[in-house]
């Protein structure tokens, strides 16, 4: 499974899998993931820009494989 990556208003943000939870993440993260064969997701922030979950890196990559709150 590749992960998903937006580019959207000059900022950078990676979808977690399963959630369609937009993560911020800077640009060499950007490029890092896109080298890595992430694929460009079509899908946007919700109107306004606004991130609708903000969660960190970490809490993100964390949910993504399953642990935490996402899990229950």
């Amino acid at each position: 499974m590749s992960n998903k990556v937006v580019k959207q208003d000059g900022k950078y943000y990676e979808i977690a899998e399963g959630t369609g939870v937009f993560i911020e993440i800077d640009k060499d993260e950007y490029d890092k993931l896109r080298k890595e064969g992430a694929i460009i997701s079509p899908q946007k922030l919700a109107s306004g820009g606004e991130v609708l979950k903000p969660i960190s890196k970490v809490a993100g990559r964390l949910a993504k494989r399953g642990y935490g709150k996402a899990k229950k």
